[in-house]
């Protein structure tokens, strides 16, 4: 592993050698752990869903969940979401957003 990056539950990597992304995320009740082949997928997004609460002051609209989201070159490939937040799990965000960007731009440039 070349570049890894540590947050909260998550651990995020990439072997560029092998041309791949690895990511561990625990949570109370399970652990989820990807090997992610980026020769299988042509890009990668943020996926941002938002919840709206309302409050005596007025609606307050906050993060529910952020995934990174590996789109397939082929039909034959499943598309892998990695979730680096949820608001179930989590009740605060730390630096997931800057984490989640990073990744992404960092992805996204080896699939060029």
């Amino acid at each position: 592993i070349n570049l890894y990056d540590i947050c909260g539950d998550a651990i995020i990597g990439i072997d560029e050698n092998k041309n791949q992304i690895f990511f561990y995320k625990k949570t109370n009740e399970t652990s989820n752990e990807n090997v992610i082949e980026l020769s299988k997928f042509q890009s990668c997004n943020i996926s941002k869903t938002n919840r709206t609460l309302k409050k005596n002051s007025g609606n307050l609209t906050e993060i529910e969940k952020l995934e990174l989201n590996f789109v397939p070159k082929s039909d034959d490939v499943n598309k892998i979401s990695l979730e680096f937040f949820n608001v179930y799990e989590s009740n605060q965000l730390s630096n997931e957003i800057q984490l989640i960007e990073k990744w992404s731009n960092l992805i996204n440039n080896k699939l060029k």
